[in-house]
């Protein structure tokens, strides 16, 4: 969850937006308009904003590196994202960046193969206990916890 910085006025201050490869290696910062970014609780935050090609009549320098395969981080909050863009070249040339918390993002595209969840083809496993059916979280017997045996499954996260 991002810790959001007011200023004196109570408003918050535009935060850093900087490009970032796949690697996390810093690509440079972007300049943009229309930032909307929406600090959710029960799902992935969000982020929002627009990138001109031409700033203040000169080429954006890393227009050409803005793509669906880069990362945005807001070090004011601590957080990356992962970037979808979309162009559009009606009155201006700009793109549209809409962003979802990487891991989130990362979690959601996790295919789960071969998963079965207090099904009888479940009760046949070594390691099933009756005593313990699983449940969302139950800490001192993880084969019996839905968030142990899924994230098994998502070793990367």
């Amino acid at each position: 969850m991002a810790n959001i910085i007011y200023n004196q006025n109570l408003h918050t201050n535009t935060p850093t937006l900087l490009l970032k490869g796949r690697d996390f290696s810093n690509i440079g910062a972007i300049t943009a308009s229309e930032i909307i970014y929406k600090n959710n609780f029960n799902s992935a935050n969000e982020l929002s904003f627009k990138v001109y090609k031409t700033i203040d009549g000169r080429l954006n320098c890393l227009w050409d590196k803005i793509n669906d395969y880069n990362l945005i981080y807001l070090p004011e909050y601590g957080e990356c994202f992962d970037i979808q863009v979309a162009l559009t070249e009606d009155t201006g040339t700009y793109k549209t960046i809409t962003c979802t918390s990487l891991a989130e993002a990362e979690l959601s595209q996790t295919i789960l193969y071969d998963i079965e969840i207090n099904t009888e083809a479940d009760m046949k496993r070594p390691d099933y206990n009756p005593n313990f059916p699983t449940v969302f979280y139950r800490g001192g017997e993880t084969s019996a916890s839905l968030l142990h045996r899924i994230l098994g499954k998502a070793s990367h996260y």
